[in-house]
């Protein structure tokens, strides 16, 4: 059975909650970043459940880490400024982001 990409839509949403969270304002680093990836993980499977109830908790896991852990790789400082001055993400970083969920379906077995 074909799977669609999870949360693709949503994918930023949840990245976006996850910056304004985590309070950063620069390059991800050290309890920054942590806090990124645990807030972005958090956001990333509240709505992820919600929308595939039955997909396995173990494949979301596995989805939401592996997007929280690219996205805190990839924020610079020019994303969280302009998210933090626009209340919003860019459409590079929105792009970006989606960019992240192909292979994290792929890793989490859901594609």
């Amino acid at each position: 059975m074909r799977r669609k990409n999870l949360l693709t839509g949503a994918a930023v949403s949840f990245v976006f909650a996850a910056l304004l969270a985590s309070g950063a304002v620069a390059q991800l680093a050290g309890t920054e970043r942590d806090e990124f990836v645990k807030a972005s993980i958090k956001a990333c499977l509240d709505t992820a459940h919600a929308k595939n109830l039955s997909t396995p908790m173990s494949n979301l896991n596995v989805y939401c880490s592996c997007m929280a852990d690219g996205e805190a790789d990839m924020t610079t400082q020019a994303d969280t400024a302009y998210i933090v001055q626009h209340n919003a993400a860019s459409e590079d970083y929105r792009q970006r982001v989606l960019a992240l969920a192909p292979a994290c379906n792929k890793k989490a077995g859901l594609r």
